[in-house]
């Protein structure tokens, strides 16, 4: 099971009740999916002004709103996958909510109806307004907002018929056995907010947040339309009570105002919001696998394999366990799966918050997948900081409006590949004022980009990398500068990186076995580099220098000249790349692959290049293969040109 979670924030039309004046509800949809991508949602929405832990608290304590919510979530999954629907056409009976009784017009009410009011401290001027409403069947709830002694005055003030139209009183005072047990005789009291904490026989259960098999009636907890619905198809048991779940219209709309689908519904909603992996921090934690939900489910039991293997060959415990960008694999090779220390996505985390000096209140914009290292660091960062973060699609973000989104958010710092970089020049989007850092990463970023990018406002820092090292280990914020400085606590020597933030480990699937490689003290870099006064060049990618004809070629250099021909062209970079493919007379030769042809761009690019450094054919291909981060999967490309 796979646990994901996506944070929200619901805009209440009006005060709560008497203990939560703060109009917004922060909670998060908790979604689990299974080995065949099946998967369910449900509600965790925590009331720290009623005493529960603060959201945060209650993830990272697993506390047990979290563990009702998988419950729930299970019951949703079991639901969607067997084509189930879990809200019936049982007619079920609500009670009106009031949260404003001084401005409600109680004429509106059919007679013989109920209602349940929100009560405050101002007794008088509810006892003056309940004795004039005597022919409605009445429930309040105090949310214990006043004393003993005030609740036995306001009783006082009530004639004998109100009294008696009186359902239930919820939440009076502070619960005290003696004193309850003495009024429950003359009005029925009743335990709503956390009555597990104590033995009483009249219970409101909130069904979303735990269940009892005793109790008056059932009501949400003005939470998420996905935790009322859940609510709903557990009342619908109990259709002969009065419930109170018509509670979705506190909220100015959500978007969850229609519901379809399966289980619980909403299938539409569900698969058009952002969500996260939910992550465990904690020392000894289960081993977390991150993995990409859309991915085929071949390529998941593949990872569920490895995953398996490393819990039964090395540790169940303590480890992220993250897929490599895959970008170099062979075909008879499977991704690698990194396994990182938990302590070590921390320390490297702690590292940069240092560097950059980030804050609690610098906000994050995160576009890059939560399931690969780069998303991964900019949560722990985010958790260290106690920052906040706000995740979206990259697509549905930059089609709509990314500038307004991170002036909305207050966004302070942003982390993006080259691709996204290309985009936002292409559109020629300025960098909003309050933006202070835009680190960009997963592979090169050229020149002319990094230029352009800067001339319209960003603030580009370029970051050097890899899912060993967890995350950024150099940055040059100069684009013109062909060095990278070393994140304070990374030596690397000899192209060699010894830091507190390594691998442990690389799981990966040749054919048919399974080898697990252990790293030791350091990790050698993939790339060829020279260290100048402990500042670091890149000289070229990983096998990135070729022969032709006996001549070296860098395979880098000419992916950037490629890149500065596409865009004076005012060509797509991202339908075009180079690769590699071997030549009897040659030894090698460079193929131009391109998803729509321009001739003119191989003869431009050649006129400009040495003779054996030129374009030598051309392959359309329907879509150049690439990973999340956007590199283009150039084995995948030499692997499919031999076989052509």
């Amino acid at each position: 099971m796979t646990i994901f979670i996506h944070r929200y924030q619901l805009i209440r039309k009006l005060a709560a009740n008497s203990q939560t004046q703060n109009l917004t509800q922060e909670g998060c949809l908790v979604k689990i999916t299974d080995q065949e991508n099946n998967f369910g949602v449900a509600d965790l929405c925590p009331w720290p002004s009623l005493g529960d832990l603060s959201l945060e608290q209650e993830l990272a304590k697993q506390g047990p709103l979290f563990q009702r919510a998988l419950e729930l979530a299970d019951k949703d999954l079991h639901a969607r996958k067997n084509k189930l629907s879990l809200i019936s056409n049982v007619e079920l009976k609500n009670h009106i909510f009031i949260s404003d009784y001084k401005n409600f017009d109680f004429r509106t009410v059919d007679k013989d109806g109920v209602v349940k009011i929100k009560c405050d401290s101002n007794i008088f001027d509810l006892a003056q307004i309940l004795n004039r409403i005597s022919n409605l069947k009445i429930r309040l709830d105090f949310n214990f907002c006043i004393s003993e002694n005030k609740f036995r005055k306001f009783l006082d003030l009530l004639l004998p018929e109100v009294l008696k139209k009186i359902d239930v009183i919820e939440d009076p005072f502070a619960f005290d056995q003696k004193s309850w047990t003495e009024l429950n005789q003359k009005v029925t009291l009743a335990l709503d907010w956390n009555f597990n904490r104590h033995q009483w026989q009249n219970l409101i259960c909130k069904p979303s947040r735990s269940m009892t098999d005793s109790f008056l009636y059932m009501t949400s907890a003005m939470d998420h339309p996905v935790g009322v619905a859940h609510g709903i198809a557990i009342a619908q048991n109990y259709p002969n009570l009065v419930h109170g779940f018509a509670t979705n219209d506190l909220y100015h709309s959500s978007g969850y105002e229609e519901s379809e689908g399966y289980g619980i519904g909403f299938e539409k909603q569900i698969s058009m919001i952002t969500w996260e992996p939910w992550l465990d921090w904690s020392e000894q934690s289960e081993n977390q696998l991150l993995i990409n939900p859309k991915l085929p489910l071949s390529e998941k039991n593949i990872l569920y394999e490895l995953a398996q293997e490393f819990d039964n060959q090395v540790s169940k415990k303590n480890y992220f366990l993250i897929p490599s960008s895959g970008s170099s694999k062979s075909v008879d090779q499977s991704v690698k799966l990194i396994a990182l220390k938990k302590s070590a996505i921390l320390n490297s985390a702690e590292r940069i918050n240092q560097q950059f000096h980030f804050t609690q209140d610098m906000n994050w914009g995160c576009v890059l997948p939560t399931y690969h290292v780069a998303g991964l660091g900019i949560l722990a960062r985010a958790y260290l900081s106690r920052a906040k973060v706000f995740l979206t699609d990259w697509k549905n973000i930059f089609s709509n409006d990314i500038y307004d989104w991170i002036r909305k958010n207050k966004i302070q710092i942003i982390s993006l590949v080259p691709a996204q970089i290309y985009d936002l020049v292409q559109k020629n989007i300025l960098c909003p004022d309050i933006v202070k850092f835009a680190f960009v990463g997963g592979s090169e970023l050229s020149t002319v980009l990094a230029e352009k990018a800067t001339m319209l406002g960003w603030p580009v820092i370029q970051t050097y990398g890899m899912t060993e090292t967890a995350s950024m280990i150099a940055f040059k914020s100069d684009y013109k500068n062909n060095f990278f400085e070393p994140i304070q606590g990374v030596k690397i020597l000899n192209s060699s990186v010894y830091c507190n933030s390594l691998a442990s480990y690389a799981v990966q699937k040749n054919k048919d076995e399974i080898f697990i490689q252990k790293f030791s003290d350091f990790i050698s870099l993939p790339d060829k580099v020279e260290m100048i006064e402990g500042r670091l060049r890149l000289l070229d990618r990983s096998n990135e220098r070729i022969q032709i004809l006996s001549e070296t070629v860098s395979m880098s250099e000419l992916r950037s000249h490629l890149e500065i021909v596409l865009i004076e062209m005012n060509l797509n970079i991202h339908q075009f790349t180079l690769i590699v493919s071997p030549d009897e007379r040659s030894e090698n030769k460079i193929l131009l692959i391109c998803e729509e042809v321009h001739l003119g761009v191989i003869e431009k690019f050649n006129f400009q290049r040495r003779p054996y450094e030129k374009i030598r054919g051309y392959f359309v291909v329907k879509k150049i293969p690439r990973t999340d981060l956007g590199k283009v999967k150039y084995q995948e490309l030499i692997d499919w040109v031999q076989n052509q």
